[in-house]
């Protein structure tokens, strides 16, 4: 299942993959190697075992969006490797040019904290649960009760 910020995400880099990068904007993504449908190299899950972070700048090639993730071509030591990560591996994504930051939880870690959209460039955060619909699906629960007006 994909969230609304996720889909962001595909919906940034699709526009991307149609248009090139606007201006000096370039997209900084740190995503879990570990996770099931990642595709990487085996030289760089090697070197990269639990997570590894990419920029979409200059030296990119050959992006292709689809509904549940992205592929590219990056150079690693002058050496162009195809990769594939699926949004629900991405731990976060920003625009430094544009000082925009999303964080994701990882679901397979409770404990990791979850993030929120930031054009501030402060890092405000709120919680997410993960909790089983019905067809043992997980879906996420935003608690909002830090946002909520508290009485003096």
């Amino acid at each position: 299942m994909i969230n609304s910020m996720q889909q962001v995400v595909i919906s940034v880099l699709s526009q991307v993959e149609q248009h090139g990068l606007p201006r000096e904007n370039h997209f900084v993504i740190e995503f879990s190697t570990d996770h099931q449908d990642v595709r990487l190299p085996p030289r760089l899950m090697k070197r990269y075992p639990s997570s590894m972070t990419i920029v979409l700048q200059h030296q990119f090639e050959d992006l292709k969006t689809e509904k549940d993730g992205f592929a590219v071509t990056l150079s690693f030591n002058d050496r162009p490797e195809n990769i594939y990560v699926p949004v629900s591996a991405i731990r976060s994504f920003s625009d430094p040019s544009a000082k925009f930051n999303l964080t994701f939880p990882d679901l397979r870690n409770p404990e990791v904290e979850a993030g929120s959209a930031d054009k501030s460039g402060d890092e405000s955060k709120f919680e997410e649960t993960p909790q089983e619909e019905s067809g043992g699906e997980l879906a996420t629960v935003v608690s909002l009760d830090k946002f909520r007006n508290k009485p003096k």
